[in-house]
């Protein structure tokens, strides 16, 4: 007999494909409904929870992996948050297919969609949506260790490229790591956002920006294509800025909180 947990998630997967008949708003609105209670059921089990999110994910494949972004965001060929094709994709609203359609009507990626990259004359970029570098005439430097990516990130601007922090071997005005809090361990965050305070110039910025947990994605995310994100308290990143004597601003952009850090002279 089946679990109650596992039968919400068979109903998740049969209701993918019936889902696409109809508007884009009911779809979100049931589909969060579904997952949210595949996610409450799941919390009564945790000790199961990993083993029913990959029944979940494998049921799923039919109907998700026609989609180029969500594939690719589901296998993960180029590393988990480094697939720059994708979020490409996603993030610019290129997409053709009706889960395009669907992943770009969501507050956390439209919000996404219409950020910009601050004014700077050096800027070390730690984002795999190299499109965001179009148009700017700063010099600009990334760290990615795929070389597709950096050929990819070179016909939007000029750049010099590093295979890992560790490499870095110049200051900048700007460091623009949109993504990169939600990719580090509680226990490294600490640890990165010191070494990135190093590579500035006094006056300089860090730019981060931090998904709510409660976003619309969260679960469909969690459970669709395996994907878990880290969840910060913004009080950790105040208790940083305090210990490296940084001045902290922060903005909440719909389901997004931009947080920059700035490094005043003394």
């Amino acid at each position: 007999m089946q679990s109650p947990l596992e039968q919400a998630i068979r109903d998740l997967a049969s209701f993918l494909p019936q889902g696409k008949q109809m508007p884009m708003e009911a779809l979100s609105n049931e589909l969060k409904q579904k997952l949210t209670e595949v996610e409450d059921l799941s919390q009564k089990q945790p000790g199961l929870r990993d083993m029913y999110r990959k029944l979940c994910f494998d049921l799923c494949a039919y109907e998700l992996d026609a989609c180029f972004i969500l594939r690719r965001l589901r296998y993960k060929p180029l590393g988990y948050g480094g697939d720059f094709e994708a979020l490409d994709k996603l993030y610019t609203g290129t997409g053709t297919t009706f889960w395009d359609a669907f992943l770009q009507h969501q507050e956390s990626v439209q919000v996404f969609q219409e950020f910009e990259i601050p004014n700077a004359s050096k800027i070390l970029f730690l984002s795999p949506v190299y499109r965001l570098l179009q148009n700017l005439e700063a010099k600009v430097s990334i760290v990615e260790y795929e070389s597709q990516a950096i050929q990819f990130a070179r016909g939007f601007t000029s750049i010099e490229s590093y295979d890992s922090l560790d490499t870095i071997d110049k200051h900048v005005e700007l460091v623009y790591a949109p993504f990169l809090l939600h990719r580090l361990h509680p226990e490294s965050v600490s640890e990165i956002v010191k070494y990135l305070w190093q590579k500035l110039q006094p006056e300089g910025s860090i730019v981060f920006y931090q998904l709510d947990c409660n976003h619309s994605l969260r679960w469909f995310m969690e459970w669709c294509l395996d994907w878990t994100l880290y969840y910060h308290d913004v009080k950790l990143l105040k208790k940083i800025a305090k210990n490296i004597k940084a001045n902290i601003t922060i903005a909440v952009e719909g389901e997004w909180a931009r947080l920059e850090l700035k490094k005043i002279s003394t």
